[in-house]
This record gives structure tokens, sequence and C-alpha cells, in this order.
């Protein structure tokens, strides 16, 4: 994904120019556990649905680890949702997407560690979300864990759901995954034990953003 020089020179500036509204933290909740597993050469797309609670996503965070040579190569892709069969009955519409970020790694320490990501978007307040954590496209890296709430428990956030893709991967684009019908743990009452942060961007801050809209930096597809 593209992003203009003047995007990037102003993000800092954002970061103090927020003003907090609501979070969705389903970190450090009793029974989390580690959800295997994640990457090549199997199930390399782990995506969670997430409801907005603000106008402007600043902020989201997960937790994985790899014991493999290299660790994981993956993208953090957010999407709108499209009517899904199975569990609550959504999946990432990859043909909405709304943020999609530079090649991040899991290392392959074995650590557990938490990566964090600032898409500084602005959404719909109540919108449905997904975070799709994708290393289809990104060739074929090792496989890892992703911190999750308790599997086959309490469900911790009803309205969100854990759905995964299994491919043969990597591919040359996500367009390549369009229509296709993703896994759905919902009757375990599982979710991706995530972070994410909505807030109300400041008058100054919305004007910033307008001028990185023209700027051409953001890809819909």
């Amino acid at each position: 994904m593209k992003k203009s020089a003047l995007f990037c020179a102003v993000l800092p500036a954002l970061a103090g120019s927020i003003a907090g509204a609501g979070v969705v933290d389903l970190r450090d909740l009793p029974g989390n556990f580690d959800q295997a597993l994640w990457g090549h050469p199997d199930t390399t797309m782990y995506a969670q649905s997430v409801q907005a609670t603000d106008v402007f996503l600043d902020e989201f965070r997960f937790r994985a680890t790899s014991t493999s040579v290299g660790g994981i190569n993956y993208t953090l892709v957010v999407t709108g949702a499209r009517p899904d069969a199975g569990g609550l009955g959504w999946a990432p519409n990859l043909t909405d997407i709304r943020y999609e970020s530079s090649l991040s790694n899991i290392d392959g320490s074995g650590i557990m560690n938490e990566a964090v990501f600032n898409p500084n978007i602005n959404v719909a307040n109540g919108e449905l979300l997904f975070f799709v954590l994708n290393t289809y496209t990104v060739g074929p890296t090792g496989i890892g864990t992703v911190r999750a709430t308790e599997f086959n428990g309490t469900d911790q956030y009803l309205p969100g759901e854990f759905v995964f893709l299994n491919t043969s991967g990597p591919g040359a684009s996500l367009d390549d995954l369009i229509g296709m019908d993703w896994s759905h743990r919902f009757d375990n009452g599982e979710d991706l034990a995530i972070f994410a942060s909505f807030s109300v961007p400041t008058p100054g801050t919305t004007f910033v953003l307008g001028i990185g809209a023209l700027a051409g930096t953001r890809r819909r597809r």
C-alpha cells in the first residue's frame, strides 16, 4: 500500500490531537490461551470482527508468537463485513479494504510479543469491521500461535467473532480470496485477544486526514 510523504509526516502529530472514547480490550482475560496454528503452510488468514465504538480507529494490538526460523511475515488488513454462512454470519469483505499495513514480522524466538498498529482511519460508529492477520500474500513463512479468549468457554465479546481461512497460498493478491467461505468458531465462544481503540478526532485532525485522503493515502478495492 502506497503512502504519501505528507501522510507519514503528520502521523506523530495526530497522536496528541485525538480525544479519547471507547476501546475493545480482550487481552489478559481469565482463560485466554494460544490459538494454533496461524501462518503457512495451511491457515494463512486469521481475522476478528469488532464493532466500532466511535468514528475514528486509532490503534489496534494483538499478541502472537512463533518458533519457526525467521518467524512469521504478515500484514494487518482492516475491512468492512460481508454476509457469510456460519457463526454470526459475517466475514471480511475483501472488496472493502480500509487499511493495509506494511510488511511486519513476528520473530521466531518463541516469546509472546504484542504488535501495535495505528490505522488512523475514519469509520462509522457501530459498524462491523474485520481485522485480518494476513500471511497469504507475503510468501511461505512459518507458523505460530495468536492469543485468544477461552476456548469453548464463556463468550467474552458478544458482538465479535474469530474466523479463519485455510488456503494453499501464497497468492498474488487478496483479490484471489474474494467470495471464499471462511471457517467460524462462534459455537466455541472464542475471539482473538485483541485491543482496538476508537476515538473522536478533533477538528484539526479531521482537516489533516482530509488532506491525506486527497493525496491518495488509502486504497479501496
